[in-house]
């Protein structure tokens, strides 16, 4: 909840929109399920299951970068980081 205490920026890529509260079970043929199994949302109704989080500041990583090891959020923190001191 560090978008509502206003403590902070968040850098990166939007979530994945789950609280990590799964149900995870088995299905026939090999399969799997997950279920979010709790609802949350933020302090005033607003929703982000299924949905996600957005960031303050976006910034993602391809995978060119991945391969080579590069990565630009922790940078893009870091400019930000800098800004403030």
């Amino acid at each position: 909840m560090i978008d509502v205490a206003k403590r902070g920026i968040m850098i990166g890529e939007e979530s994945h929109g789950s609280t990590g509260t799964l149900l995870l079970g088995k299905l026939p043929v090999n399969r799997r399920f997950a279920i979010c199994t709790r609802f949350c949302t933020y302090p005033d109704g607003k929703e982000f299951i299924n949905i996600g989080v957005k960031p303050h500041i976006y910034e993602a990583t391809s995978i060119e970068d991945y391969k080579n090891g590069v990565d630009n959020v922790l940078n893009k923190g870091l400019l930000e980081l800098r800004k403030t001191i």
